[in-house]
């Protein structure tokens, strides 16, 4: 029996199968690792009444998109806003907000955030052309409500308490669903506290390297609806859009787009005409992992002549939720007046 033979062969299997687990884990591995959650209570100096509590965390897992953006954290926001006039009342409003590491100095602990945040608010006074015709900012007690901060931020000052201060930038709008709807827009100065609490916690930790980018270019085509309304008391119009654009990922989480739309807007209430519009636009889409924000501009091509509007604004917000399929929510706006907030679906070709 050739028992060095037999060794050796358990030996070379053994050592096969250690260098294929060593492999599988160097994609990902789980860690034991302090899980933070961020809470910060801020008093906002402004025009208005106003304050916020954020409740954020850490991902669970760590992708490899996260590093490009410095590790962001995400979580809840909750304003209470009061606006200082009987007619306008207060709103209050809860939202979903991102942070980014824009500036961090671990020698510090301090660091410098970008924080957007999307969300809806309640307002408690509306415009009523006989109780309230001074209201003409909110005509729904339901609106879309934005927010977006920059703020500096010392963590830990004492035991787990930080010091934040900062600037903002606060809108409400229903997005012309009803008029009137003038919205509220205010800028802000803020400080407040925060409270770091970390707990062990098991992390899925990816360290896989990030793939070889290549430039590219792909296909789209959307379609999106609305409904709006045109002036006080006046129609009420529902919206098609159909779109194709093509998007040029120039690296990572950039790319340009250019495209062309047909808007189809029927009148379902009111004594005004149904009309098209065709335009043609172009824009820049920012990856953040499955979400993406696309600032756009656009020229009508063809319109009415009655419609005095030669070009158009547009914020959209894309979530992927395929490899092909992409949910949207876009505000259209004319300068500062908004035309529509609409929803639809993106497909790339």
């Amino acid at each position: 029996m050739n028992i060095n033979g037999n060794i050796k062969k358990l030996y070379n299997n053994k050592l096969a199968l250690l260098l294929i687990l060593t492999a599988s884990d160097c994609h990902s591995q789980e860690t034991t690792s302090q899980s933070r959650y961020y809470i910060q209570v801020d008093q906002v100096i402004s025009h208005t009444k106003r304050i916020s509590l954020s409740i954020n965390k850490d991902y669970d897992s760590v992708k490899p998109w996260h590093r490009l953006y410095k590790y962001p954290y995400y979580g809840i926001t909750f304003i209470y806003n009061n606006y200082k006039y009987n007619y306008m009342g207060e709103s209050y409003s809860v939202l979903f907000n991102y942070n980014f590491h824009l500036i961090k100095t671990n020698k510090t602990n301090s660091s410098l955030i970008l924080t957007p945040a999307i969300g809806l608010a309640y307002n408690t006074k509306t415009y009523n052309p006989i109780n309230n015709p001074e209201n003409i900012y909110f005509g729904t007690s339901i609106a879309y409500n934005l927010y977006m901060k920059l703020i500096y931020k010392i963590e830990n000052i004492f035991n787990n308490i930080g010091l934040h201060t900062g600037i903002g930038f606060y809108h409400i709008s229903n997005g012309s669903i009803k008029r009137p709807n003038n919205g509220f827009d205010n800028s802000d100065i803020s400080i407040g506290l925060s409270y770091n609490y970390q707990k062990n916690k098991t992390i899925k930790n990816s360290i896989k390297q990030l793939k070889p980018f290549t430039k590219h270019m792909r296909h789209y085509i959307a379609s999106e609806i609305s409904l709006y309304q045109k002036g006080t008391d006046q129609a009420i119009f529902f919206s098609s859009i159909f779109s194709y654009y093509i998007n040029y990922k120039y690296n990572r989480v950039s790319g340009l787009q250019l495209g062309a739309e047909l808007f189809v807007s029927s009148v379902i209430q009111g004594n005004e005409s149904s009309f098209k519009r065709l335009g043609l636009f172009t824009g820049y889409e920012l990856q953040i992992g499955n979400v993406s924000i696309s600032p756009q501009i656009g020229y009508y091509a063809y319109k009415p002549n009655y419609f005095n509007k030669t070009t158009y604004h547009r914020l959209k917000l894309k979530y992927n939720i395929s490899e092909k399929w992409s949910l949207t929510i876009s505000l259209k706006t004319h300068l500062l007046n908004a035309e529509s907030m609409s929803y639809g679906l993106n497909y790339k070709l």
